[in-house]
């Protein structure tokens, strides 16, 4: 796996000096992952859960729950009802 590299600038006193970080992001696994949690909503439609019962169900962490959850919601694959529960969008 390449990791991309991002330049990153510092000041020191009156020069700055530029130095690379590394992006530590792997795409490719993420991509997998928002499909994956899409898919399980896919496969049974009349599933309704919460974010931590989405994160229990699918061993993820918190903050990745959260950020796979927001972004099938934005894409308006899910939706999110006024009692907190996410479900496939129909």
């Amino acid at each position: 796996m390449l990791e991309q590299v991002r330049p990153v600038t510092y000041l020191a006193g009156a020069a700055a000096y530029p130095v690379q970080r590394h992006d530590r992001r792997d795409y490719a696994s993420r991509e997998a992952l928002v499909r994956r949690v899409h898919a399980e909503f896919q496969e049974l439609p009349c599933l309704r859960l919460t974010a931590a019962q989405t994160q229990r169900l699918l061993s993820l962490r918190t903050d990745i729950c959260a950020r796979v959850l927001k972004e099938l919601t934005t894409a308006s694959l899910l939706t999110l009802a006024a009692d907190g529960r996410y479900s496939a969008r129909h």
